[in-house]
């Protein structure tokens, strides 16, 4: 119950009072006037009718106890007077007040004084069925025991008996017409308390049932009241010692409290503070965007804004503000927590500039891995780093070998007329000699011309044309300096540290590029060199293939001449198959001559070449002896071909002087299969075969033994097949 109803409820039970008092002051008032009247009675019959002073006090405790009641809300304090005046009517020695729960069915103590048994003065809660006040479950009444020890005894009675307390009177405190507590009185006397002491206890428990019937809720006010006043305590001690400037401020902005930090923030003090509006510091902020976050705030919501205060000195910071609407003393107020991120703000900078850096980073990557020749990719690699860094001239220079100069490797950006690619240039009294020497980058802003001048003659003509910043970064490769990376702009100190970092990553990504590329040039340069070697070998094998063609050729032309000379039949035929083998091998090396490829030679194409010339020799047209040739697409190395080709020149030979020696026509097949793995050579012919008594595998013929010799040579194997003709196999393994 607030303190309005408190006081409705007060004034009426105040205007209780009064009443009563009134009742006794008229009473007080007749008895007085008949007291006059009878003066002369005897002394007696005055005696008989005339009030003592007792029946003053009675009134005029009656009357003090109703100015406790109304005069304070402080339960305790009206139960200690209360307790204080009640002594001066009735002599007891122990006084309790309980608080009757009928619902728990319950009786809670509220406020002892006196003596009792040990533990008995504190305030405690026990069950009705224990206590003589659950007679007033039913309706209220009052109790006295003369004597306890007589019985009925309750459970606590002995305890009572035991601490010298023989009698009590129990009164029931009715409220609004039911009973909300007890009030006890307990005494060492047996037979204490009289009817008189009964009936001043019960007009004087009727005082102070409302009070009772309100303690709880008096209490539990107390309880609340304290737990805001600490939290409230709490509050601003918090507020106090946090680590963000806080604000406490009305609806419009006036400053009510503030902690230390935000002083500290802003640069005013306390006092000024508290002088001031949020707005006075607070700016930046459109009128529209302040109402929706005041009417955010009435809503109930806690609004976090970014904003920007300006200190005392003018200088201003952004910070996060976190509004919320509290409650104090029963007013409303704007609670505030601001947040410098001068930090956080300079971090999500930095971290953007960061991320487009690594972005360009990544492009440079891109540009310089793209090509092998990094003159191709030079131009856009230069755009890309000035999208990074100010710059007006880049010079990419490469040390010489000599280690006394550099080379302008590549140049990017306003190139001056002394600055040419591949125009060596003295590393003494520039940029690029000292970074070469100390293997550190670095960064030169001179304040004037002649300073620069002094620092790095050789760079004069820099001067000249308006550059006022330098930077330069090693590129190293296997510990060594190889390259400067120069870049110059004409604006005065452009570069940083941030820069010169840089510089070094695309520096890293440079020499990395040049590596590759110059490691490519490399093998570029030995693959020319390898290509110009096969090329020169090349030419010499068909130059050894012509020459030995020729050679044969004249060999099988001497041969020919020579038999010119010879009657001798068998001697004659002897030349005749020695200039056909040489032919053979003649035909193969005009073949590797005139191939693209002089490892190996079409083999079919030689076949057509070589049995067109056998047949030209032994001078058989092809209308009588059809000669068929199956081996397309097949090539052989020249160790297989040169056996292949004297085998079949051997037994076509063969074919055309003895199996159609009768002038009979015929036909001769030569086929070349291959699975891949190993080749299959057949020869056949449908003339008459072999002789009769002629073996093949152990000949004593000669160009049957060179057949089989050639065969071993190819590590194959033979067969024969004598059915209508002549069917020679070979099986054999290429090489």
């Amino acid at each position: 119950m607030n303190s309005s109803a408190n006081s409705g409820v007060y004034s009426m039970v105040a205007f209780r009072r009064l009443v009563s008092a009134f009742a006794f002051t008229h009473s007080l008032s007749a008895v007085n006037t008949a007291r006059n009247s009878l003066a002369p009675l005897p002394q007696k019959i005055r005696n008989l009718i005339v009030p003592n002073r007792r029946l003053e006090r009675e009134i005029s405790v009656a009357r003090e106890v109703g100015r406790i009641v109304t005069s304070t809300l402080d339960i305790q304090q009206v139960y200690e007077e209360f307790a204080a005046q009640f002594k001066k009517l009735v002599d007891f020695d122990r006084i309790e007040i309980r608080v009757i729960d009928h619902k728990a069915a319950t009786s809670s103590m509220m406020y002892v004084s006196g003596i009792g048994p040990p533990g008995s003065d504190s305030r405690n809660t026990r069950p009705l069925n224990e206590l003589r006040s659950q007679a007033f479950i039913g309706s209220p009444m009052t109790i006295v025991v003369d004597d306890i020890a007589a019985g009925p005894v309750f459970p606590l009675d002995q305890l009572y008996l035991d601490a010298g307390l023989n009698s009590l009177v129990l009164v029931s405190l009715v409220s609004n017409g039911h009973t909300v507590g007890s009030l006890l009185l307990r005494s060492h006397r047996v037979g204490a308390f009289k009817d008189r002491d009964r009936l001043i206890l019960e007009r004087l428990a009727n005082q102070i049932a409302p009070a009772v019937e309100n303690a709880p809720l008096y209490e539990e006010s107390i309880k609340i009241r304290k737990a805001y006043e600490e939290s409230e305590a709490r509050f601003r001690r918090l507020m106090m010692q946090a680590a963000d400037p806080h604000y406490l401020s009305e609806s419009d902005g006036r400053i009510i409290d503030v902690n230390d930090l935000a002083c500290q923030g802003l640069g005013y003090t306390r006092e000024e503070l508290l002088e001031m509006r949020t707005s006075d510091f607070s700016v930046g902020a459109p009128k529209g965007r302040r109402e929706e976050v005041w009417n955010r705030l009435l809503d109930g919501e806690i609004v976090t804004v970014e904003g920007t205060h300006r200190r005392k000195d003018g200088t201003a910071f952004p910070v996060e503000t976190r509004v919320s609407m509290i409650e104090l003393d029963g007013h409303q107020y704007r609670y505030a927590i601001a947040r410098d991120i001068t930090e956080r703000k300079r971090a999500q900078v930095d971290q953007l500039r960061r991320a487009r850096e690594d972005s360009v980073m990544a492009e440079i990557g891109k540009i310089v891995s793209s090509s092998l020749d990094l003159g191709e990719v030079y131009e856009p690699l230069g755009r890309e780093i000035q999208r990074l860094i100010p710059l007006d001239l880049m010079i990419l220079a490469l040390l010489q070998p000599d280690g006394e100069s550099f080379l302008p490797g590549w140049l990017f950006g306003t190139v001056m007329p002394e600055q040419r690619v591949g125009v060596p240039t003295p590393l003494d009294g520039t940029m690029a000699g000292r970074v070469t020497r100390t293997g550190a980058p670095m960064i030169f802003e001179a304040e004037n011309d002649e300073g620069r001048i002094q620092e790095f003659p050789g760079m004069i003509h820099d001067a000249n044309s308006g550059l006022r910043s330098f930077m330069a970064a090693p590129l190293i490769s296997m510990g060594n300096v190889t390259a400067v990376l120069q870049l110059r702009t004409k604006e005065p100190r452009a570069y940083s540290q941030r820069h010169l970092d840089l510089a070094v990553r695309i520096a890293d990504q440079i020499s990395g590029a040049i590596s590759t590329s110059q490691l490519f040039q490399q093998q570029k340069d030995s693959q020319e060199r390898i290509v110009a070697s096969l090329r020169e070998e090349e030419v010499l094998l068909k130059e050894i293939n012509h020459r030995v063609k020729n050679n044969l050729q004249i060999i099988s032309s001497l041969l020919n001449l020579q038999s010119s000379d010879i009657h001798d039949e068998l001697a004659r035929d002897v030349l005749r198959a020695t200039q056909g083998r040489i032919r053979a091998m003649a035909t193969i090396h005009e073949k590797l001559y005139q191939s693209e490829d002089l490892a190996e030679i079409d083999f079919g194409e030689y076949l057509k070449t070589l049995t067109s010339d056998i047949s030209r020799s032994y001078e058989v047209s092809a209308q009588r002896v059809g000669l068929i040739i199956d081996a397309h697409e097949i090539s052989l190395g020249i160790d297989d071909a040169i056996p292949c080709g004297l085998i079949v020149n051997e037994l076509v030979s063969n074919a055309l002087k003895h199996g159609f020696s009768d002038r009979r026509e015929g036909m001769i097949h030569i086929g070349l299969s291959s699975n891949g793995y190993r080749h299959q050579l057949t020869v056949s012919d449908n003339g008459v075969g072999l002789a009769g008594g002629l073996e093949f595998e152990h000949p004593k013929n000669l160009g049957l033994k060179l057949v089989n010799a050639w065969v071993d040579q190819l590590g194959g194997s033979l067969e024969l097949n004598r059915d209508g003709g002549l069917e020679v196999t070979i099986s054999f393994s290429g090489r």
